[in-house]
């Protein structure tokens, strides 16, 4: 949240709406959140590869988890914004 609504704030935008804040500054700001939210999706992916190689047969769980969370997280911001245009 303090990147999504940081970055809008900080090109001068204090309350972010599809109404009067620029497409660009929108992309920007869900562009950075979703790097941040998924950075910790690498770290999981390189210790579920190295649990795999050492032979743990649950070592892909936690990367499926991290998975349908990051997934998730598109889905549910993307579905907001697609809200937001057909119905204000």
């Amino acid at each position: 949240m303090v990147v999504g609504e940081g970055i809008p704030s900080w090109f001068g935008y204090s309350e972010p709406s599809l109404d009067s804040t620029p497409w660009w500054v929108i992309t920007l700001a869900f562009g950075t959140a979703l790097l941040v939210f998924a950075s910790p999706f690498l770290v999981t992916a390189h210790l579920s590869n190295k649990a795999v190689a050492v032979g743990e047969q649950a070592g892909r769980m936690p990367l499926i988890v991290a998975g349908v969370v990051v997934g998730a997280f598109v889905v549910l911001n993307l579905m907001s914004g697609i809200a937001q245009v057909f119905f204000s």
